[in-house]
């Protein structure tokens, strides 16, 4: 699939910093399109949910996707997370991704774009190019 030009995917560590606006990753407000991976989403909500203030937080991850565009696996991610996975099993220095950054990556793969993080386990994962603020 050909690299959707000038676009992103975040991960979670890039979409909470760039609401909390304290030190907004650049490269999110340079993008043409910002991509939101569908395991991305469930940790924004899992924080939203668990905030003292919860109706304003989850309102504002509803803002943001509406903004965003969510990137949602299929098949073919599934066979991508599969392969990563079974990377992971081969070579133990791969890191200790947890399943959900495995989606992740399978996401962005698929879709072939970059993914912004902040988590460098990411960085380990082979075809995956990563960006970092």
């Amino acid at each position: 699939m050909a690299m959707i030009e000038g676009a992103i995917a975040v991960d979670t560590t890039a979409a909470i910093d760039y609401l909390r606006n304290e030190y907004r990753p650049p490269q999110i407000d340079q993008a043409s399109s910002i991509l939101v991976p569908l395991p991305v989403v469930g940790e924004l909500f899992v924080g939203a949910f668990g905030a003292r203030n919860r109706l304003k937080e989850t309102a504002t991850v509803d803002v943001l996707l509406r903004a965003w565009t969510v990137l949602s696996p299929d098949v073919s991610t599934a066979r991508l997370y599969a392969e990563i996975r079974v990377h992971r099993k081969l070579n133990p220095g791969f890191g200790e991704n947890v399943r959900n950054d495995l989606w992740i990556a399978a996401i962005c793969l698929q879709h072939n774009v970059p993914l912004l993080t902040n988590d460098r386990g990411f960085d380990s994962i082979p075809g995956l190019h990563t960006l970092h603020w």
